[in-house]
């Protein structure tokens, strides 16, 4: 029985070691289909980092652009909002000077109607002095007449 023990021993260290060298050789398997798994999902981290780094310069270099783009309106919005200051101040000062203008044209209107007044008054009195011209000339011509005939007489 000794004798058979030492073999079955050996027997159960093959079997053993068998048993150990399966199960490594699986277990190594299994490792590397994971490390091919993990390399192929580190390969996509890779690239889907590459493209976001892109996509991110993109947005980057859009928004810097929308940025400027800003600004310039910006720039632009006030030396509109200047010009527009300017137009209303120019607007109210010719409003002043039209609203002066009119009176200065109503001064005038009054002025015009008063001196209007003052002719028509002046050219009732010339009407009035030729009619007296001409009665008094008639008057003068009946009286020479009147006179001559009695120089005749």
């Amino acid at each position: 029985m000794k004798s058979a023990v030492i073999p079955l021993v050996l027997i159960a260290g093959c079997v053993m070691l068998l048993v150990s060298m399966w199960t490594t050789k699986k277990l190594n398997g299994t490792l590397l289909d994971e490390l091919e798994r993990s390399r192929a999902d580190m390969q996509i981290a890779v690239e889907n980092s590459d493209a976001c780094g892109r996509d991110l310069n993109s947005k980057t270099e859009d928004a810097n652009r929308k940025l400027r783009e800003i600004e310039n309106l910006k720039k632009e919005v006030t030396k509109v909002n200047g010009e527009s200051s300017k137009i209303r101040a120019e607007t109210e000062n010719n409003r002043k000077s039209l609203a002066q203008e009119k009176a200065e044209k109503q001064k005038i209107i009054e002025q015009n109607a008063a001196l209007q007044k003052q002719a028509n008054e002046q050219n009732a009195k010339l009407q009035k002095i030729v009619k007296e011209i001409e009665v008094l000339e008639k008057a003068n011509a009946k009286l020479a007449k009147e006179s001559e005939d009695a120089n005749k007489k």
